[in-house]
């Protein structure tokens, strides 16, 4: 999607953003806590809580994990070589050409790049540009990334003690890496096969969580908005009408509904004396337990009785909704003790919109 269709992604506004927070990582050991942070708010339309809670994370484990690091190294070596490009994120000079090369984790599973091929690959194509030096020594740095979430019933002071508390326990590792050629030579295979392809079919796995293709890849393009074709529709094919009728009392209405095909009638008034269709009394309802009374709201039984009527799983071609202007009342009754007002003017900056929009 990215390298062959040229598809481009709304850049992430998650604060916890895998890449730029492992990117703000690698800043602060080059150049210091503070040109991370600045570069690391500059990424962002705008700061939440969540944004300062990782800066606190950063700002707790970074010096612990600076102080593991030895000096005199380089920090962002480039590899250019025709075949591979890649950052060596630390390189240590010691004597007589031989270097000690440390990459940077950021993460809170170092067991997910026991099968790394990254460092393998870094030594083997740096050594490549530079004959005569070598590489004897291939170590990740692991800064521990802790994911605990502010629980619900928990301010954010007391979240951020927490989050101090258990960063205190947190201490960077040094994991040393034995070369091995054979992952050289599985990846330069994997490029070929790469190079070679024809399809791209999913390959899902738990990465797929951190790519900005996820919800494209999972749902599909139909998933997303598609303009119609612009062909007139046939108005044959509307078979469905929405009646509206309006009267006096007692002039027929009812019985007029009566005669339409297979009707179920939502009713109000009780008004079903002399018609034979199906029907639901919409009204309250009320239950004494004991000392107890629980009621159910006419509102309520009328949307119970819409969410059956979804589920098609029913013969009725007709719905009849009679009276309407009861609903109406119905459902400002329900929004009523919903609000705990008994009018909407009692919160006029709310209730007319909830209620209207019910």
């Amino acid at each position: 999607m990215r390298y062959l269709d040229g598809i481009e992604t709304n850049p992430s506004v998650e604060a916890d953003n895998a890449l730029i927070i492992g990117t703000a990582a690698h800043t602060a050991l080059e150049k210091g806590l503070d040109v991370a942070i600045r570069e690391y708010a500059f990424k962002f339309p705008i700061i939440t809580d969540e944004h300062i809670n990782e800066v606190i994370k950063l700002q707790s484990v970074i010096p612990k994990a600076k102080a593991k690091l030895p000096t005199e190294g380089k920090f962002e070596v480039p590899i250019y070589h025709k075949d591979f490009i890649g950052f060596i994120d630390y390189l240590v000079p010691l004597d007589h050409g031989e270097y000690i090369l440390f990459d940077f984790k950021y993460t809170a599973n170092p067991d997910n790049y026991k099968g790394s091929k990254q460092l393998h690959l870094y030594k083997y194509f740096w050594e490549k540009l530079n004959p005569g030096k070598k590489i004897v020594a291939l170590y990740y740095l692991f800064i521990p990334k802790t994911s605990i979430r502010q629980k619900k019933n928990e301010t954010l002071v007391e979240f951020r003690a927490r989050l101090q508390e258990d960063l205190a326990d947190k201490e960077p590792t040094i994991k040393r890496v034995d070369y091995d050629i054979n992952k050289v030579i599985e990846f330069l295979f994997s490029v070929k096969q790469t190079l070679e392809a024809k399809e791209f079919p999913k390959n899902e796995d738990f990465l797929c969580r951190w790519c900005e293709f996820e919800e494209y890849c999972k749902k599909g393009w139909d998933y997303f908005m598609k303009l119609p074709e612009n062909k007139r529709r046939s108005m044959d094919a509307v078979k469905r009408r929405v009646i509206w009728i309006y009267g006096a009392p007692f002039c027929g209405k009812t019985t007029f509904a009566n005669g339409f095909p297979d009707p179920l009638m939502l009713n109000t008034d009780g008004n079903i004396k002399f018609v034979d269709a199906p029907y639901i009394h919409i009204k309250d309802e009320i239950v004494q337990e004991g000392r107890i009374t629980k009621r159910t709201f006419a509102w309520e039984n009328f949307k119970d009785a819409i969410t059956e009527l979804e589920k098609k799983d029913n013969t009725f071609k007709t719905i009849v909704v009679d009276l309407l202007e009861d609903l109406y009342e119905h459902c400002r009754i329900y929004m009523f003790d919903k609000l705990g007002i008994s009018h909407e003017s009692d919160d006029p900056f709310r209730a007319w919109d909830k209620t209207r929009g019910e």
